[in-house]
């Protein structure tokens, strides 16, 4: 039974006998496929060794084939099963055929505009970074769900194309954020004097952020984001005690009577 793994890098290389292969009596000729189809180390009037499978010498020719390749194998004394050897052919194989055909690779996942792919007919809003980003604005399901977001933000059909309507809709969403913030600030601000104090006396400029981005605001922001996790990490630490605190209830012996400030009974 061939491995999985080896299955998938046979079918990636075109192999026809990927489902059927018999590592321990078919290596001599997928080594030779390999070398012929993918590898081509040698040039063809040299593969004539490489290719007599059915010789004596075959082996001796397969670890010199081996160093020639470079393979961090220690094919040397046939320390690495033939099952490992041929799983790094395999894998080199493939480094090879993604070097000759990358670009084309590339393009043909890229979205429309980049790697030279021809960019669709007839929409002038594929112009805009968003459509590039996401080249099926345009389906059924996207115009859908970009239907029901600008009628949930109170906003009117998409006119001007869906590139234009989500940013429409970002503008919405920010200036609601920007409303909601200030709101908070607002309600914050009944809190007591001390305390009020206390919150706009906190310079976040002085607390030790641990690194430097080499940008003030970058690291205003990084320090901010830590606050936040540090804070976040307490609350966890607190439900944590509070979850022991009640397991212990259970499994204390003896018991433990706080209000009576006593232990056992």
């Amino acid at each position: 039974m061939v491995a999985a793994h080896r299955t998938l890098l046979l079918r990636s290389l075109h192999y026809d006998r990927a489902d059927a292969l018999d590592v321990e009596q078919d290596l001599p000729s997928v080594v030779a496929w390999l070398e012929h189809t993918k590898v081509r180390l040698y040039p063809v009037d040299a593969r004539g060794s490489i290719s007599d499978v059915r010789s004596a010498a075959w082996p001796s020719v397969f670890n010199q084939y081996l160093t020639d390749l470079e393979c961090p194998l220690e094919h040397s004394d046939q320390s690495a099963s033939r099952g490992e050897t041929l799983d790094w052919l395999l894998r080199h194989a493939v480094s090879l055929e993604y070097a000759d055909s990358h670009c084309a690779s590339n393009a043909a996942g890229a979205p429309p505009g980049l790697h030279g792919r021809p960019e669709p007919a007839g929409a002038a809003e594929r112009d805009q970074p968003l459509s590039s980003a996401f080249p099926d604005l345009d389906s059924p399901e996207a115009r859908a769900a970009i239907a029901r977001l600008l009628a949930r933000l109170d906003l009117g059909p998409a006119a001007a194309g869906m590139a234009a309507a989500l940013g429409r809709a970002a503008e919405r969403i920010a200036e609601r954020l920007r409303a909601s913030a200030a709101g908070a600030a607002a309600g914050d601000a009944g809190c007591s004097d001390g305390a009020a104090d206390q919150a706009v006396g906190f310079d976040v400029r002085g607390y030790p952020l641990g690194f430097a981005t080499g940008e003030a605001a970058l690291d205003t922001a990084a320090t901010v984001l830590r606050l936040l996790y540090l804070r976040d990490l307490r609350t966890l630490q607190t439900q944590i005690d509070e979850t022991l605190v009640r397991v212990q209830e259970f499994t204390a012996n003896p018991r433990t009577n706080a209000h009576l400030g006593r232990v056992g009974r």
